[in-house]
């Protein structure tokens, strides 16, 4: 008995058929995921087969897997993905938004509470630190160095017997909010690049999670993620948020990518007001805002 071509199998004469146990999905957004197994009589086949039906698909295959028979030929199942050909360009209904709110450890100079911090407790300007002791009522008794705190504008005497529950604190943890959009186009919008690094006031839809804040919070544009599979892109966007001072106009002016200053697009409208000097992890109230009339490119 000769050996099995295992690139032509033993079963030259037969045709590939499609197997019983189709499988398929359409997510909320519209994305289509269809499995079709066949059967086919050779590991040549195994690599390269599509049914006829896939003709008629709007949308390409994305995997392919087999493994051979014990009566011979080869059992594949073929994945398809994309976006259907009847489903409508607007974004309604597959559009997805998630806020993230975590809590991150930041310096505590960043905190919005420092100078009140620094008049109860005392600073040691010259260490960078919260003194050990507490300071005096009186703050007019003058030290050496490394025993001079400012607060404020003032100077204040530290004092040498009440120890400091504040002695030892060098960080705090801040809210630390990020807002994504994500949904399924078949065409990329080149305006998603633009602004990135840059703050807005109202991304998308913020308003409809009713965040509290005040006026001055504002949301940083993060870029978008992308990823495609098939004949569709997913499209994820972030925003990050400011503390209750805004992200800093004076440091945050400019498109990360194009390196100059953008107008408004498909990421939220600009700030009506200039920030002023906020950092990551000033933290207070969260933001609101409203986002009438924004909308959503690419989709």
């Amino acid at each position: 008995m000769s050996a099995i071509d295992p690139l032509v199998g033993n079963n030259t004469n037969g045709n590939p058929m499609i197997q019983f146990g189709i499988k398929g999905g359409v997510d909320r957004r519209q994305g289509v995921t269809l499995t079709i197994p066949v059967w086919v009589p050779t590991l040549i086949a195994a690599l390269n087969y599509e049914p006829p039906i896939a003709s008629s698909l709007p949308f390409p295959i994305t995997r392919r897997t087999f493994s051979e028979c014990e009566g011979g030929g080869y059992e594949c199942e073929l994945t398809y993905e994309g976006l259907s050909a009847e489903v409508t360009p607007a974004l309604e209904g597959r559009t997805t938004f998630e806020v993230d709110v975590t809590m991150t450890e930041v310096p505590i100079q960043a905190s919005p509470n420092f100078e009140a911090l620094t008049t109860k407790y005392g600073w040691d300007a010259t260490k960078d630190e919260f003194p050990k002791f507490l300071p005096p009522q009186s703050q007019s008794a003058p030290l050496s160095k490394g025993d001079v705190g400012t607060s404020g504008s003032a100077s204040t005497a530290l004092g040498k017997g009440t120890p400091s529950p504040a002695y030892g604190i060098s960080s705090w943890y801040a809210p630390s909010v990020v807002y994504r959009v994500s949904y399924i186009t078949a065409i990329i919008d080149p305006t998603i690049f633009l602004k990135i690094g840059q703050p807005v006031q109202t991304p998308p839809q913020i308003g409809t999670f009713s965040i509290p804040g005040n006026k001055n919070v504002n949301w940083l544009y993060m870029g978008p993620k992308i990823r495609m599979k098939g004949n569709d892109v997913e499209v994820t966007r972030e925003w990050l948020r400011s503390g209750p001072r805004g992200w800093n106009a004076d440091i945050y002016n400019f498109s990360a990518l194009i390196g100059s200053t953008g107008g408004t697009g498909a990421f939220g409208s600009t700030p009506t007001a200039a920030a002023t000097g906020s950092v990551l992890g000033n933290s207070g109230g969260l933001s609101s805002g409203s986002v009438q009339g924004e909308t959503i490119s690419g989709g």
